[in-house]
């Protein structure tokens, strides 16, 4: 079931983060608990989360921006996508992107940007195959124009895909 994170599931969130790029989960300070709640009170800040069976193993964040441009239409910054490792290729993050696309959506956002990658060489198979996954499973019809990847003069996906981080427009 992918819903938004409400106050009772950081603890849930934080551990998810340890299959993101967290070695630890942080101290449980003032600190912490004031960003959390800052995260869960802003209207243009969307944690998502995907569960399977009560568990929440799926997540990303979407942030949505004010803009002054394209006539006074905001856009959508998406980041922090990941997957419990023992749930991945099911398709948990695509229905949390998915989720997110309807909130730009519903908030007349004139772009949705993607922005991923891996400081750890290891991780990157995984993103680019969750990448590849999105552009050819559907997204594509999205306003009926395939995503525009952003780096794009001549590089081919996979030279993106083999940099630290790309970012890919995705309405």
């Amino acid at each position: 079931m992918v819903r938004e994170a409400v106050q009772g599931d950081l603890d849930a969130v934080l551990e998810l983060y340890l299959f993101l790029h967290e070695e630890r989960i942080p101290e449980k300070d003032e600190h912490l608990r004031d960003t959390w709640m800052k995260i869960i009170q802003d209207p243009n800040h969307h944690l998502i989360v995907n569960e399977s069976d009560g568990k929440i193993v799926s997540s990303c964040v979407c942030v949505i921006i004010p803009n002054l441009t394209r006539n006074v239409r905001p856009y959508a910054f998406i980041e922090n996508v990941v997957t419990h490792e023992d749930y991945r290729g099911r398709g948990y993050a695509g229905e949390c992107l998915e989720y997110a696309r309807e909130i730009a959506e519903k908030e007349n956002c004139y772009k949705m940007m993607l922005l991923t990658g891996s400081k750890k060489p290891e991780k990157r198979p995984d993103t680019t195959a969750m990448i590849r996954q999105l552009l050819y499973s559907g997204w594509e019809w999205i306003n009926n124009t395939f995503p525009i990847i952003a780096n794009s003069p001549p590089y081919s996906f996979t030279q993106i895909c083999s940099n630290k981080a790309f970012m890919i427009y995705l309405l």
